[in-house]
């Protein structure tokens, strides 16, 4: 199961906009048969920790925007890690 998280703050812009994400999505899922779409809204971090549970493995990635960066906005990857139900895997990736 795929699940990406976007943060949205305005509901009424997703609902004008959530027919595009659901058709660019589909496009790129398509070479991955039965992988499921699922779209949320809100906090990364909170609604990845919420939806964990203990038979799986979430696989995050981190930006790594730096440490000033960091302490000023926080972690998604650090708050996922600290608040998941089970297992997480943190895939480090360039910022560049």
């Amino acid at each position: 199961l795929f699940r990406m998280y976007a943060p949205m703050a305005d509901p009424a812009w997703f609902q004008k906009t959530e027919p595009i994400v659901k058709e660019s999505m589909d496009e790129w899922l398509a070479p991955y048969p039965g992988v499921a779409q699922i779209i949320r809204t809100g906090s990364p971090s909170k609604r990845l920790a919420e939806e964990s549970n203990a038979e799986t493995l979430l696989v995050v990635g981190n930006v790594g925007h730096g440490t000033v960066d960091s302490f000023r906005l926080g972690s998604t990857a650090v708050r996922v890690v600290r608040h998941a139900k089970g297992d997480v895997l943190v895939i480090r990736t360039d910022s560049s």
